[in-house]
């Protein structure tokens, strides 16, 4: 007997994985479709940051009212050139690693706090006792 193994042959061959199989990707939009979005969004972001900032901003002691157009072009203005702008001339992101880790433990404490908000606010509405009144 001979140390030589014969290939078998399985009747059923195992099925080839999908990363060996051809595929042709999506073709991607047009360039100015793309702009546009990225555009879109970016307006979209500054009228957000604005929204949110003026009733912040309502309560600073001196400021009196934040809903004419021109003060909040004022105020979209002032978001882009003292936050936005800055960022565009960071070489690394890395130097923004200490700011990424405190946002997320911001967001993390946001959580917690609308959540004990929301089940003290539930139960003050409502009048739940934490013991049953007894008869």
């Amino acid at each position: 007997m001979s140390n030589v193994r014969r290939a078998v042959r399985h009747p059923f061959p195992a099925p080839r994985s999908p990363h060996l199989t051809p595929h042709r990707p999506n073709p991607s939009p047009p360039r100015y479709l793309q702009f546009a979005n990225a555009f879109g969004s970016c307006i979209a972001f500054l009228v957000i940051c604005a929204n949110q900032l003026e009733p912040v901003l309502s309560e600073v002691p001196g400021v009196t009212d934040c809903t004419s157009i021109f003060e909040r072009r004022a105020l979209i203005t002032v978001v882009v050139s003292c936050i936005i702008l800055p960022m565009l001339y960071i070489d690394s992101v890395a130097p923004l690693e200490p700011l990424a880790t405190f946002s997320v433990v911001a967001i993390q404490f946001l959580v917690i706090v609308i959540l004990w908000g929301a089940c003290t606010y539930t139960r003050r509405q409502l009048r739940i006792s934490p013991h049953p009144p007894q008869s």
